[in-house]
């Protein structure tokens, strides 16, 4: 995300995918891609590692019904609400 110009707001921080890296293969498969910097955040750290659990458990019970970018974005929207309390 830095790359992009999008810079860590300080050192408590992480980038966060909004697209799981433990499931790159499948989002790949569907022609998503997770580096993009447009799906990324950035989350406070604590915050981050605390729901990143509950996060991936969200998208294994979804990521075989990803039918494209719609779909993943409106699964990670929800998410992110529910988890993060993050409106994104």
């Amino acid at each position: 995300m830095e790359k992009s110009g999008n810079l860590r707001p300080d050192r408590h921080h992480d980038a966060h995918h909004i697209f799981p890296q433990g499931f790159r293969e499948k989002f790949d498969f569907k022609h998503i891609d997770i580096d993009n910097p447009k799906y990324g955040i950035w989350l406070d750290a604590s915050i981050h590692r605390k729901g990143a659990y509950a996060y991936n458990e969200a998208w294994e019970g979804v990521i075989k019904n990803i039918k494209g970018i719609d779909d993943a974005l409106e699964y990670a929207s929800q998410f992110m609400k529910d988890i993060y309390k993050i409106i994104i």
